[in-house]
């Protein structure tokens, strides 16, 4: 199964990395630090989602583990 895109999900990463990328090209300085806070922005707002997504599988997978032990 192929995993989806960050932009395919939403994710503003995508699109500010490419804003980088395209004003590294271009030589603009000041997009480039812009699209460099943008995507420290969205790496704060997106880190945390993250983490709450993990713990949520290991704690998952240890109830999972606990009913395969008992069962």
């Amino acid at each position: 199964m192929p995993k989806p895109s960050a932009r395919s999900m939403g994710l503003p990463l995508g699109d500010t990395c490419a804003e980088r990328e395209n004003s590294l090209r271009l030589g603009d300085k000041a997009v480039t630090e812009g699209a460099i806070a943008a995507f420290e922005a969205a790496t704060a707002e997106l880190l945390p989602k993250l983490r709450e997504q993990l713990r949520q599988l290991k704690a998952s997978l240890r109830l999972e583990a606990n009913s395969n032990v008992s069962g």
